[in-house]
């Protein structure tokens, strides 16, 4: 079971995520599995997801800002030590930059897949894209992810 770290939450924060991120570099996957609390905001034309990426190597702990809009269309926004705005739009390409604390590089995004389902109370979403390094570095992303507000969760009682 992944445990939740209480220092992550904020005073904004109304609901859990569950994070599943994988990347493909010349047949080697590299995975992420995070659990984490987050802001989440839903109307049935949009879907914002805030959450802070928590036991990374990055002195101070990233904040990603997921924004989903009928299309399908899919905005991720890394504010840290190694930034990104992508935009996601089935069987499209755009170009992006990576910021690192050296540079930036400038890729290309062509996302294959995306899938969602959200209410009031939470949802899922699937979303798979390859970034493109000058032809030269290809990498394939994939993203799950489950939200639910916290009013969904069972209480302990004390008695």
């Amino acid at each position: 079971m992944h445990q939740l770290h209480p220092a992550a939450q904020t005073n904004h924060d109304n609901a859990i995520i569950r994070l599943f991120s994988s990347q493909s570099l010349d047949g080697e996957t590299n995975s992420t599995d995070m659990d984490s609390f987050c802001s989440y905001t839903y109307t049935p034309d949009r879907v914002e997801i805030v959450y802070q990426e928590t036991g990374l190597e990055e002195t101070v702990a990233p904040l990603t800002h997921i924004t989903v809009l009928p299309g399908p269309v899919l905005t991720i926004q890394r504010n840290g030590a190694y930034g990104m705005d992508l935009l996601l739009e089935q069987g499209k390409t755009h170009e992006t930059v990576y910021r690192i604390p050296e540079t930036e590089m400038k890729l290309t995004v062509y996302t294959k897949k995306i899938k969602y389902a959200f209410h009031e109370s939470g949802g899922m979403l699937l979303a798979q894209y390859s970034l493109n390094l000058n032809d030269t570095i290809r990498t394939n992303h994939s993203i799950r992810l489950h939200v639910r507000t916290t009013t969904q969760m069972p209480s302990i009682g004390t008695d």
